[in-house]
């Protein structure tokens, strides 16, 4: 019997992805297990034939570029950061749900004037004519930030490529200004630093990415990105929705269905189970079990108007898995590789 052909998958081995990144796999029942403790590739029980890589959060879209991983789970702001690295990835999926951040741009809070783009703008020409030098904006991601201030009006300025502590730039005299991920704001604010009205770059977070050429032409890597995304798109849409049952007083199914179709609890007649339990009596009617599954916003209406109905009992349980009747990120995946394949169709 034949090796299965190894699909390589890189994910976040420090940071602040590694854990949630772990976490979330483990809720979609793709947990990785590491193969020892100090080891850098780990297995994934789920899917006997990948092989998991664990990397720095930066590295690991040039790993998928290059073709040393398949598939990986990394930052949007680093993949949108690198444009070259990012002509031989394609998206699976652009929002996992977690890493949040924002890549903001961010000024002094003594610059009490200063508050918009067009404030920057001024202050960046004020620069050129009276002290001879461009503003200095200190970042991680300077061709994002190029491509924004240029985009916005603002052409005389100076990329300083920094790591490690960027918002000290302006305290420290290498940079007046900075551009910097921010998730609360609570480490701009400590450094004495105000984010612009209009100064948001790009909203980020943990987002999983495939080899382009592998996708085309190993079906390996085409059967394991069609899993993971339909775990992920259950798991995903099952957070939003509750699991409720109940029994209720109704003259039929249909009837029950019609009244939640009216409240607006359900959509479509297909979003809810309705059974008769037994019947009481021979003149029609009897207690009818209800299971819904329901949008967690509709939920207390879900709860009232079963309530109206005379309902007993009702659960209500998390949904881990909700399935619908194709994965949407595997179809729109299947998408843009025939447009890639055919680009003048």
């Amino acid at each position: 019997m034949t090796e299965p052909e190894r699909v390589v998958i890189a994910l976040p081995s420090k940071g602040e992805l590694a854990e949630p990144t772990l976490s979330f796999l483990a809720e979609c029942g793709l947990r990785p297990e590491r193969t020892g403790p100090r080891h850098y590739s780990a297995r994934m029980p789920a899917l006997p034939e990948v092989t998991v890589l664990l990397q720095r959060a930066w590295d690991i879209l040039r790993k998928v570029a290059d073709g040393t991983a398949d598939i990986g789970i990394t930052g949007l702001d680093i993949v949108s950061e690198d444009e070259e690295d990012g002509g031989n990835v394609t998206f699976l999926h652009e929002g996992l749900g977690y890493g949040g951040c924002d890549l903001v741009l961010a000024v002094p809070e003594t610059w009490l004037d200063v508050d918009s783009l067009a404030d920057i703008a001024d202050i960046a020409l004020e620069f050129r004519e009276s002290r001879g030098r461009d503003l200095r904006v200190a970042t991680r991601f300077p061709n994002l930030t190029r491509r924004f201030l240029v985009q916005n009006g603002v052409t005389c300025f100076a990329i300083v490529v920094a790591n490690g502590a960027i918002e000290a730039a302006p305290a420290t005299g290498y940079a007046e200004i900075v551009a910097d991920l921010s998730s609360s704001g609570t480490t701009l604010r400590s450094n004495h630093l105000k984010p612009l009205a209009d100064g948001l770059i790009l909203s980020s977070e943990a987002c999983l990415i495939a080899n382009s050429r592998a996708l085309r032409e190993r079906e390996a890597v085409t059967r394991v990105s069609r899993s993971m995304l339909e775990l992920i798109d259950a798991t995903l849409r099952g957070r939003r929705h509750s699991r409720v049952t109940a029994s209720v007083r109704g003259e039929s199914a249909r009837d029950v269905v019609d009244r939640l179709l009216a409240e607006a609890v359900i959509e479509t007649p297909d979003q809810s189970a309705v059974v008769p339990l037994e019947k009481l009596d021979s003149q029609g009617g009897g207690d009818l079990w209800v299971s819904l599954t329901v949008g967690k916003p509709r939920l207390l209406r879900c709860v009232t108007c079963l309530r109206d109905m005379g309902a007993s009992n009702i659960v209500v349980t998390p949904v881990r898995y909700h399935f619908t009747g194709c994965s949407e990120s595997y179809a729109q995946m299947t998408k843009r590789l025939e447009q890639e394949s055919h680009p003048s169709q």
